[in-house]
């Protein structure tokens, strides 16, 4: 799973992932400062999963941010 790992990185505050009841999910992450979300976003983890996810869901997220 990646939560657990992505748990440990710099700057990371919250992230917790929920599943709904109708089968869809929730990610809600929050970080200390944009510069450690971009430095998230750009490790090999995160890159491999999201180049994956296209082959596992039904449409492309909405991303949401609360600046």
């Amino acid at each position: 799973m990646i939560v657990y790992p992505v748990e440990w990185h710099e700057g990371n505050l919250q992230y917790h992932l929920h599943e709904l009841e109708d089968g869809r999910f929730f990610l809600y992450e929050l970080w200390r400062s944009q510069e450690h979300f971009d430095r998230h976003n750009a490790t090999p983890l995160l890159r491999a999963f999201m180049d994956n996810l296209p082959e596992h869901i039904e449409r492309a997220p909405r991303p949401t941010s609360a600046r």
